[in-house]
């Protein structure tokens, strides 16, 4: 009885040894691996000039989509000529003397 009492005890410390190692390694790599991304960004950090004509000309563009076409219920007939005088004179005048 008390032979397998002190393997479960055993076993169960061992274990316990296992898992804080496995999860100190783990955590350690992943920092390390964290702390070099940081270290990347920072070194590869670039501010970018903006191009503020562009940014200006693309904020009027979206603000022109915005603004929606009323189309007329009745559009007018562009093929009707009433009203238009589509003659011409023929009284030619000169300004030569």
């Amino acid at each position: 009885m008390w032979r397998i009492l002190n393997l479960l005890i055993l076993g169960a410390i061992a274990a316990g040894i296992f898992f804080t190692f496995s999860y100190i390694y783990k955590n350690v790599f992943d920092t390390l691996y964290n702390a070099n991304i940081v270290t990347n960004l920072r070194t590869n950090a670039a501010i970018y000039e903006l191009d503020l004509n562009a940014y200006e000309k693309a904020q009027n563009a979206i603000e022109k989509k915005k603004n929606v076409v009323k189309i007329p219920s009745e559009p007018r007939n562009i093929f009707n000529f009433f009203g238009v005088n589509l003659t011409t004179s023929t009284n030619a005048t000169s300004t030569k003397k």
